[in-house]
């Protein structure tokens, strides 16, 4: 692995902010609920991919689980009890793209 993985510079964070606002706009206000009982389909993970896919999996983690996920867990108002496997893990689990994003 190296350094650049596990790095932030001004130029990544200024991207995966931006990326992570657009994220945020797009599931509050572009967002088809489907039941009920809850869900919805929206656009919002587009921008998280793109952080993968440009950044790696460790950047894109950082952007989906902590970055994302927090601001939405707040955002939806269900509160910390439901963060760590119902955003973290899950908004998380999309860094996964950033593994093959050589491949792409």
């Amino acid at each position: 692995m190296d350094k650049k993985t596990f790095t932030f510079d001004v130029r990544d964070m200024v991207e995966i902010a931006m990326l992570c606002a657009l994220a945020i706009v797009l599931d509050r206000f572009l967002k088809i609920p489907l039941g009920p009982t809850g869900g919805s389909l929206n656009l919002s993970m587009v921008p998280i991919f793109f952080i993968n896919l440009r950044h790696g999996w460790f950047k894109g983690f950082v952007a989906g689980g902590l970055i994302y996920g927090l601001i939405t867990c707040l955002l939806d108002g269900y509160g910390m009890a439901c963060y760590p496997l119902e955003y973290f893990v899950a908004f998380g689990a999309s860094a996964v793209l950033g593994i093959f994003a050589r491949y792409i």
